[in-house]
């Protein structure tokens, strides 16, 4: 399971990379290129600052089991 986490609107970004670190799960965090995440244990992945550029990544990598936090 992998937790993917659209950074591009999502105000608890943080909260959710501690939550992963709590319970030793993989995060994903899919952002443009406009936002910076600075954490060593979340995989971060920049996108394209086009819309829905994030959801597009991770509709496209997203597998049965994962969890997505948006606020899309």
């Amino acid at each position: 399971m992998r937790i993917y986490v659209d950074a591009d609107g999502c105000p608890i970004v943080d909260i959710a990379i501690e939550i992963a670190k709590e319970y030793s799960l993989e995060i994903i965090v899919v952002k443009n290129f406009a936002h910076r995440i600075n954490d060593s244990y979340a995989s971060v992945i920049s996108v394209d600052i086009s819309n829905d550029s994030a959801d597009f990544y991770i509709v496209n990598h997203v597998d049965k089991g994962d969890i997505v936090i948006t606020q899309d």
